[in-house]
């Protein structure tokens, strides 16, 4: 059986012992090793998501097609964000989601986000955002942390205004 665990050090180790029981008592012999540094071993930068076409292989027709997407208009256009945004309809809401949108626009990361599209009742709407980078770049990832923890509580503060940030990418 092996198990495998992390110092505080930061120290990677993987015990080997006869049993998953021989795991649970001291003296199991582990192999340690500590990275060299400026080499992370790939396990620490491994990225968790989905995959997207681009990682299709050139001779796919679903590939040909994120391509010409991502040439036509740009990479993000392959994974837009979708902000989602409850209001109360009042017309205050409707300029904290217009000036939510002009912000969006001038942030870092964004190519284009839409004005908002309020639903037929009124209490409702969405902004779509196009980021300037793909899918699974990680500077895209950075885009939606920014917007969730930054850009949209700033533009949305003291109103009545609630924003979540979705998409596939998100």
């Amino acid at each position: 059986a092996v198990g495998a665990g992390q110092d505080d050090d930061m120290t990677v180790f993987v015990a080997v012992a006869r049993s998953e029981v021989d795991l649970q008592w001291p003296g199991v012999r582990q192999h340690r090793f500590r990275p060299a540094r400026g080499l992370d071993p790939p396990l620490f930068a491994i990225r968790l998501g989905n995959g997207d076409a681009g990682n299709r292989p050139t001779s796919d027709t679903t590939r040909r097609a994120y391509d010409l997407i991502d040439e036509g208009f740009g990479p993000g256009a392959n994974g837009p964000l979708l902000l989602a945004a409850q209001t109360a309809g009042s017309p205050s809401d409707v300029r904290a989601l217009d000036a939510l949108s002009d912000t969006l626009n001038r942030t870092t990361g964004v190519e284009f986000a839409s004005p908002p599209i309020p639903s037929e009742r009124g209490n409702a709407a969405i902004i779509r955002v196009q980021p300037t980078t793909s899918p699974q770049d990680q500077a895209t990832q950075d885009l939606v942390h920014r917007l969730r923890a930054d850009v949209v509580p700033l533009a949305v503060a003291g109103t009545d205004v609630t924003v979540k940030v979705g998409g596939a990418t998100a």
